[in-house]
């Protein structure tokens, strides 16, 4: 009994492909000699109902069960009691579903955002979904909840999306930009804000991440100069995962830097460019990987 309240009912158990085939609840005053009852008298089950849950395709995706230890009839109070739990179940059921469907729509939608500007630069192909993957492992290190773990790869999705108004002049331009190349190139940010303020779903640690993702924990960056822990954390994670991406990966106007390079480059600013507490997250992760790759 400890076993099924902590693992749920395995699914060869012949009560569930009972429920899978069933549309309405069973109903058992006496468990033995009934073959799907199969292994409930053995736990001193002696009385079932079994109130199968649907998804919207009809797919069992779950059941509600009442016992008794000793024989029973089930009246009908408890049968309309336990009609009405179960119908209260199936609309909640449905309800998550459908959220789950719309998250997965709004997944990939976002992804295709970022991946859309990568179409305009050949150089960046695969930055998103590399700093994005990098972001999530990070977040997940330093111990980031699930709601925050989507906000921020949410916004590794759209951190950049403002640049769909830079012109190819600028954002191709091979070489050091010059300062009035710069501040259109800053421009980005407000405008990525501006077009990610027009959906509605997105949480404001995404907005914040699009935000801030150009500050330095000096208050050196870019746009507001904010410093510190006045950069939302989300923020300040997608920072240096945004960089050390770019680093390690060759630009129209840069090599490809080593990771040991990188990381030093990273060590070097911290404090400065980085929350010292994200570069030190960064590389426990990455030694860590290093480490479960080597010994594999």
């Amino acid at each position: 009994m400890d076993a099924l309240l902590a693992h749920g009912l395995p699914y060869n158990l012949p009560l569930i492909q009972a429920l899978g085939v069933s549309p309405d609840t069973l109903y058992f005053h006496e468990t033995g000699g009934t073959p799907t009852m199969s292994s409930f008298p053995e736990l001193g089950i002696h009385a079932l109902i079994a109130a199968p849950i649907h998804d919207r395709s009809g797919r069992l995706v779950g059941a509600l069960l009442a016992h008794a230890f000793e024989p029973h009839d089930w009246s009908a109070r408890e049968r309309n009691l336990i009609d009405s739990v179960t119908g209260l179940i199936t609309l909640l059921a449905a309800r998550l579903d459908a959220e789950e469907r719309e998250q997965a729509a709004h997944e990939g939608a976002l992804r295709a955002m970022g991946l859309s500007l990568e179409a305009r630069d050949a150089e960046t192909q695969g930055h998103t979904d590399r700093v994005s993957l990098l972001a999530m492992r990070l977040g997940e290190r330093l111990g980031l909840e699930a709601g925050d773990l989507r906000a921020l790869r949410w916004g590794a999705y759209l951190h950049d999306i403002g640049k769909m108004g830079v012109p190819d002049s600028i954002l191709l331009h091979d070489g050091p930009l010059t300062p009035q190349m710069r501040t259109r190139m800053e421009r980005h940010v407000g405008d990525g804000v501006a077009l990610a303020q027009q959906l509605p779903f997105l949480p404001t640690a995404t907005l914040d991440v699009i935000a801030g993702h150009h500050e330095h924990w000096n208050g050196a960056g870019y746009p507001h100069q904010l410093s510190g822990e006045r950069i939302s954390l989300l923020a300040r994670v997608f920072a240096i995962c945004d960089v050390f991406d770019a680093l390690t990966h060759a630009q129209p106007y840069k090599r490809a830097w080593t990771v040991a390079e990188t990381l030093d480059h990273l060590k070097a600013n911290s404090g400065q460019h980085f929350d010292p507490r994200v570069v030190e997250a960064l590389l426990a992760l990455l030694d860590s990987e290093n480490s479960l790759s080597a010994s594999a």
